[in-house]
């Protein structure tokens, strides 16, 4: 697994439970070059994940366009913290 920095990673939150990995990927591939997507998923806890750009102004837009709504619905909202970026949404 190539190691990526802090800087260019985005965790994210609050993920819906049946959420497909395709159309998050495309959901983000429109802020910028994508580089990866990891969700971790399954369980009772909510799913979360972390999106690594090419560079930490794509980072700074997502950040920048808060609150996230995946999907288009409100309790779709999504958690993203960046490198340094520990506020509550």
């Amino acid at each position: 697994m190539v190691r990526h920095p802090d800087s260019h990673q985005l965790f994210i939150g609050n993920l819906p439970h049946e959420v497909d990995k395709s159309e998050l990927k495309d959901f983000f591939q429109s802020y910028r070059n994508l580089m990866e997507l990891r969700v971790n998923s399954g369980g009772k806890l909510p799913n979360f994940g972390f999106v690594v750009f090419d560079d930490p102004e794509s980072v700074q837009k997502v950040l920048n366009n808060k609150p996230i709504v995946f999907q288009g619905e409100e309790e779709k909202k999504m958690c993203a913290v960046g490198e340094g970026d520990y506020r509550d949404n």
